[in-house]
C-alpha cells in the first residue's frame, strides 16, 4: 500500500516542482530587467539645488511650450512651431539683499517674436525696464541683452533698492542693467513666444553665492 502511494503522487510532485521552477525563473529574469533610457539619464545637478514653481504662462488660451523638460544638458524650453506662450519657471525661496544668483542660457534657435527674459518678484525685467531693456531675443527689435545664438552667462546681484545684472553674450561682451525693486527677492526665468514666435532654450549651471 505505501509502494502505491508513492506512484500515485509523483505525477502530482512534478508539476509542482515545474510549477515552482517558472516562478522562480521569472523572478530572476524580473530582477535582472535593465533600466529603461529613461531611468539611467544623468539630469543636470544645479538645478535640482532650488525647488521651483513651474508655470505656463501666455495670452487667453494660448498658454504653456510645446516642450519642456530637464535632461543632463539643463531644462529645455522649446516651443515649435510658432505660437503664443511661454513658460516660467520661479525658486520658491526669498533671498535678501547681498546674494548673488548666476545661470547660463543657450539660445539654440528662434523665430519671430520670442525671448528669454528674467523675472524677478514675479516681474519681468524687461516691463520694467521697458525699451525692450531686460531681455535675451526678438521682440519687433533686438532686445537689450541682444538676439545672437549661443551661450549667455547671467548674473544677478541683489541689493537694497533693486538688482545689478550683467549678461555676458556668446561673443565675449557684457551688458549690465540695474531695475529698481525692493527686497526680498523671488528669481525666476521665462521662455515667451508670440503669435509667429518659436525658440529653442536650454537653462543650466544655476548658482547661489
Amino acid at each position: 500500500m505505501p509502494f502505491e502511494s508513492r506512484i500515485y503522487l509523483s505525477p502530482i510532485l512534478l508539476v509542482l516542482a515545474v510549477f515552482l521552477s517558472g516562478c522562480i525563473s521569472q523572478e530572476i529574469s524580473q530582477t535582472q530587467k535593465p533600466q529603461s533610457p529613461q531611468e539611467s539619464v544623468n539630469l543636470e545637478p544645479s538645478f535640482n539645488i532650488f525647488s521651483w514653481n513651474i508655470q505656463d504662462v501666455g495670452y487667453g488660451d494660448s498658454l504653456g511650450v510645446s516642450k519642456k523638460y530637464l535632461d543632463s544638458e539643463g531644462y529645455h524650453t522649446i516651443q515649435s512651431p510658432p505660437k503664443e506662450g511661454g513658460i516660467r519657471l520661479s525658486i520658491k525661496e526669498k533671498y535678501s539683499a547681498g546674494y548673488i544668483f548666476e545661470y547660463d542660457v543657450d539660445y539654440i534657435s528662434g523665430q519671430g517674436n520670442r525671448m528669454s527674459r528674467i523675472v524677478i518678484n514675479d516681474q519681468p525685467v524687461d516691463e520694467v525696464l521697458r525699451s525692450w531693456r531686460g531681455a535675451i531675443g526678438y521682440w519687433d527689435a533686438t532686445m537689450g541683452f541682444g538676439n545672437e545664438l549661443g551661450k549667455y552667462h547671467v548674473k544677478i546681484r541683489f541689493e537694497d533698492t533693486g538688482a545689478t545684472i550683467t549678461v555676458t553674450q556668446p561673443s565675449g561682451s557684457s551688458k549690465t542693467e540695474f531695475v529698481s525693486l525692493l527686497p526680498p527677492y523671488i528669481f525666476g526665468f521665462e521662455t515667451r513666444t508670440g503669435g509667429n514666435g518659436a525658440i529653442n532654450v536650454v537653462y543650466s549651471n544655476f548658482k547661489l553665492t
